[in-house]
């Protein structure tokens, strides 16, 4: 399912840079614009960073608080503050709005056809 957050995200990452590239005198297309912003998020992706808001929504802000509910930990006995704060982050982050969901609504990504529908 796409959210709102989604394609607002992805528009905002657009327009900042066609910002940008008007700062540098430069004008793109909006295809062009959006071929570019897809493949430097790519390229983000691939190096294991990801684009997220500075500050939480309150999707990412529930994920991280259920992250340590007993349904979705081991059954470990004693559990590190480490271990806990990367479950914390790692739930924050599943949460995050996703640009490519944004993308694909706004029909910049295509679906595969073996890939299933939301």
């Amino acid at each position: 399912m796409v959210d709102q957050v989604d394609i607002s995200h992805w528009r905002m990452i657009v327009k900042a840079l066609r910002k940008a590239l008007q700062d540098r005198k430069l004008e793109l297309s909006d295809d062009d614009l959006a071929y570019v912003a897809r493949f430097f998020l790519e390229h983000l992706e691939s190096r294991s960073l990801h684009v997220v808001p500075a500050t939480p929504n309150k999707r990412m802000l529930e994920a991280s608080m259920n992250a340590l509910s007993a349904s979705k930990r081991p059954s470990v006995r004693n559990i590190g503050t480490k271990r806990k704060h990367r479950w914390r982050i790692a739930a924050s982050l599943e949460a995050a709005p996703s640009w490519r969901e944004g993308a694909r609504s706004d029909g910049f990504i295509y679906r595969r056809p073996n890939e299933p529908a939301d």
